[in-house]
C-alpha cells in the first residue's frame, strides 16, 4: 500500500465529509451553552489576547475548564465576529480533517486501506456525529478529537522509530488535546490498545525485547509523562466542576445509581450506533429510576462481550482492541463522577464508538476472507450503509438550524421530557412567540414545581402578553418554592418594579 494511495483517500473522505457536513454551517448559535462559551463569553469577545489567553487557563466557564477550546472560539471572534456561519465552518472543517486523519491512523497502522476506508467513513458521516459538529459549544469535541488522532498518528511514528524528538511530539499533541477536553484524558490507554494491536508492541503478538522490540516496562514507561498530564488535568476539571457547584453528591445520586446508569449507557450507545433513530441533545438522569431490567441487559450483553473478546484475543485480535477502545474512550464520560444531569449524550460517542466501528468491520471483513464474491457484496453492502448514514445525517442537522427545531425535536424524541419542553418554550419566548410559549412553561410548573427557571420563563410570557398582575404571581411562586434563592427575590423584586411603574429592572426585563 502506498502512501500516495492513503493520502488521496484521506483527501477524498475530508472533501465528502465536509459536503455531506456542509448545511451545519447554516444553522445559527444555540441557546443552550453557546451563550456561555462565546455570544455572552466577555472573554471569548474581545478576541485573541494575551489577557485572553491567560484568563483562558485559569478561569472556567458553565462549569468545564478547556482553555484550547477558549483560544478556538477567541480567534473565531477575531475571524468572523458573531456570524455562526464562520464558527460552524470551523466545526465543518475540523471534522472534515478528522475523518481523513482516522483514515491515515487504521491503514498506516494495520497495511489495509479498504477496510479502514469503511471504518472512518462510517465514522464521518454517521448522524451520531451532528451534535459535535452542528453545535457551536462543541468545538471542545471536534478539536480534541483532531489532536488525540495527531497524537496518535505521532505515536505509530515513533513506534516504528523511537526517538527522544517523535516522543515528545506524541506527549505534545496529547497535552494539547487535554487542554481542549479533559475527556482526552483516555489517550494514556488509547496509545495502550494501539500498541497491543495492530502495532504487536505488547500481548501475545508482541516481539520479545531480545529480538529487538521493546519491553512491557519500556512501553509502560512511555506512558508516565501522558499519565501524569491526565492526572493534572482530571483534577483541574473536578476542580472546575466542584467551584461552580455542578457535580452531584452523593446524597443526591448514590454510587449503585450512576453504576446502574454507566452501565445502560455503554449498552445503549452501540444500539444508537446501528440504529439511529431517536436521538436527542439532551437525555436526563433517570436517578434512582433507571429500569432494573434495562441495567440487568445491558450488564448482560457488556458481560457476552467481553467474554467473546476474551476468548477471541489471540485469534481475532481487533475485538478486543476495538472493545477496549470504546470502554478507555467513553470511561471519562460515564458518569461515574456524575457533573450535571445528563445520562448520555450523542457527542459522547465521537472517538470512542471508532473502536467498536473497527472491530465490526475487521470481523465483517475476515468472515468474508477469501470469497471473492462474499468480498464484493460486502463493500456493496457497506458502501449502501455509508450512503444510508449520510442521508440520516443531513435530516439530523436539519434540527439543528433552529432552536424551536432543535427542542422540538428532542421533546418527540425523548417522550415529552419536561426539560425538552421547558427548552422549546424558552425557543419560541425569544423568538416573539410567547402565546405558543405559555402553555409549554405552565405544563412544566406543573410537573417540576421545584424547577425555578420554569416559573421566571412563564413570567416573562405573561410580561410580553401585557399580563403584569399574572406574571408577578409567578415571580412570587419562585421564590416561595426557594425562599432562601437570592436570584428568585431578585427577580421578583425586578418584575415588582416593572409591574408598578417603578424603575426599570436590572439588566433588562426579569
Amino acid at each position: 500500500m502506498r502512501a500516495r494511495d492513503r493520502l488521496l483517500a484521506a483527501l477524498l473522505l475530508a472533501a465528502v465529509t465536509a459536503v455531506v457536513f456542509l448545511p451545519a454551517a447554516d444553522g445559527g448559535f444555540s441557546a443552550l451553552d453557546d451563550p456561555d462559551y462565546v455570544t455572552d463569553n466577555a472573554v471569548v469577545l474581545a478576541g485573541l489576547t494575551w489577557d485572553g489567553v491567560r484568563r483562558a487557563f485559569t478561569e472556567t466557564r458553565a462549569s468545564n475548564w478547556h482553555p484550547l477550546t477558549w483560544v478556538s472560539h477567541m480567534l473565531d471572534v477575531d475571524l468572523f465576529g458573531l456570524d455562526a456561519r464562520g464558527h460552524h465552518a470551523v466545526n465543518v472543517l475540523f471534522h472534515a480533517l478528522n475523518a481523513g486523519l482516522l483514515l491515515l491512523l487504521l491503514s498506516g497502522a494495520t497495511g489495509m486501506l479498504g477496510r479502514s476506508l469503511s471504518a472512518a467513513a462510517l465514522f464521518a458521516l454517521h448522524p451520531l456525529r451532528v451534535e459535535s459538529v452542528a453545535w457551536v459549544a462543541e468545538r471542545k469535541d471536534v478539536l480534541a478529537g483532531c489532536l488525540t488522532l495527531m497524537a496518535m498518528l505521532a505515536h505509530c511514528r515513533y513506534a516504528r522509530r523511537p526517538g527522544r524528538l517523535r516522543h515528545a511530539a506524541v506527549v505534545g499533541l496529547a497535552v494539547l488535546a487535554m487542554l481542549a477536553k479533559p475527556s482526552a484524558v483516555a489517550l494514556p490507554l488509547l496509545l495502550l490498545v494501539l500498541d497491543w494491536w495492530p502495532l504487536g508492541r505488547l500481548g501475545p503478538h508482541a516481539g520479545p525485547a531480545a529480538t529487538g522490540g521493546p519491553s512491557v516496562r519500556a512501553v509502560l514507561g512511555e506512558k508516565v509523562p501522558l499519565a501524569a498530564a491526565a492526572a493534572i488535568t482530571t483534577g483541574a476539571a473536578f476542580l472546575a466542576q466542584g467551584a461552580a457547584g455542578s457535580m452531584m453528591s452523593f446524597a443526591t445520586l448514590s454510587v449503585p445509581w450512576r453504576l446502574a446508569n454507566a452501565a445502560v449507557a455503554l449498552a445503549v450507545y452501540p444500539a444508537k450506533a446501528l440504529w439511529p433513530a431517536t436521538l436527542s441533545v439532551i437525555y436526563l438522569h433517570p436517578g434512582p429510576m433507571v429500569p432494573l431490567a434495562a441495567v440487568a441487559v445491558a450488564v448482560l450483553l457488556l458481560a457476552v462481550g467481553a467474554l467473546a473478546a476474551w476468548r477471541l484475543a489471540r485469534a481475532k485480535p481487533w475485538l478486543a482492541a476495538g472493545g477496549a477502545w470504546y470502554l478507555a474512550a467513553v470511561l471519562p464520560m460515564l458518569g461515574l463522577v456524575q457533573v450535571g444531569w445528563q445520562s448520555m449524550a450523542d457527542r459522547y460517542t465521537y472517538l470512542p464508538l471508532v473502536g467498536l466501528v473497527l472491530a465490526a468491520v475487521w470481523l465483517a471483513a475476515e468472515a468474508v476472507r477469501g470469497r471473492r464474491a462474499a468480498a464484493r457484496a460486502l463493500a456493496i453492502c457497506a458502501a449502501l450503509v455509508v450512503v444510508v448514514f449520510a442521508g440520516a445525517t443531513r435530516a439530523r442537522i436539519a434540527a439543528w438550524r433552529t432552536d424551536e427545531a432543535l427542542f422540538g425535536q428532542a421533546v418527540a424524541a425523548t417522550g415529552r421530557h419536561w426539560y425538552p419542553v421547558y427548552m422549546l418554550g424558552t425557543a419560541l419566548r425569544r423568538d416573539g412567540r410567547p402565546q405558543e410559549s405559555l402553555a409549554l412553561f405552565e405544563e412544566v410548573v406543573r410537573r417540576m414545581p421545584a424547577f425555578l427557571p420554569a416559573y421566571w420563563g412563564l413570567g416573562r410570557a405573561l410580561l410580553d402578553l401585557g399580563r403584569g398582575d399574572e406574571a408577578l404571581a409567578a415571580y412570587e411562586a419562585a421564590a416561595r418554592q426557594d425562599p432562601g434563592s437570592a436570584e428568585a427575590r431578585e427577580r421578583l423584586g425586578d418584575a415588582a418594579l416593572l409591574v408598578r411603574g417603578g424603575l426599570p429592572p436590572r439588566g433588562g426585563p426579569p
